[in-house]
């Protein structure tokens, strides 16, 4: 059952990788290099992960800054 899940998991994996690189190729623009279109996924990834970091953060300094107060 895990290896079935796995090939879903890759192909899904694949399909959305082929649905970025298709219409970068077709527009000319390099998957590569400094203004590549890994660079700008890569950049993209790591901005939404901080972002997300972040807001668990904050959630969790709101929680803790409350959780003894009580009236």
């Amino acid at each position: 059952m895990r290896q079935l899940e796995a090939k879903a998991d890759q192909s899904a994996d694949a399909k959305a990788a082929a649905e970025l690189v298709r219409p970068a190729k077709e527009q000319g623009l390099s998957l590569t290099g400094p203004d590549g279109l890994l660079k700008q996924l890569t950049k993209t990834v790591h901005t939404f992960t901080a972002a997300d970091d972040n807001r668990r953060a904050r959630g969790r300094r709101a929680v803790s800054r409350y959780a003894g107060h009580t009236r």
